[in-house]
């Protein structure tokens, strides 16, 4: 597929999974670590969700896609949050 439409040149293919990692504000190499972290530890119900997104992990995700809107120039919706962290760096930046 050609460019999309924007100054960055940036295919709909890739644009895609970039928007698709900033919604869900995940980082792989943490996400991974703490995947298999749990599943090393058979925690494989529900209580391993929100242990393999701990607090300061969705803190940092949430600051990086703020600083990621700023730099490129466009705004950022950000629907809800389920850390003090991740609230944290929403409050900084308004």
């Amino acid at each position: 597929m050609g460019h999309a439409h924007n100054k960055y040149k940036c295919t709909h293919t890739r644009m895609h999974t970039l928007l698709h990692n900033l919604t869900f504000a995940l980082d792989s190499r943490t996400h991974t670590h703490t995947h298999t972290y749990t599943h090393t530890h058979n925690i494989t119900g529900p209580e391993g969700h929100s242990f393999s997104r701990p607090p300061y992990v969705e803190g940092e995700a949430t600051g990086r896609a703020i600083a990621l809107a700023r730099l490129v120039g466009v705004p950022l919706y950000v629907v809800h949050v389920m850390s003090n962290d991740a609230l944290a760096q929403v409050g900084a930046a308004e």
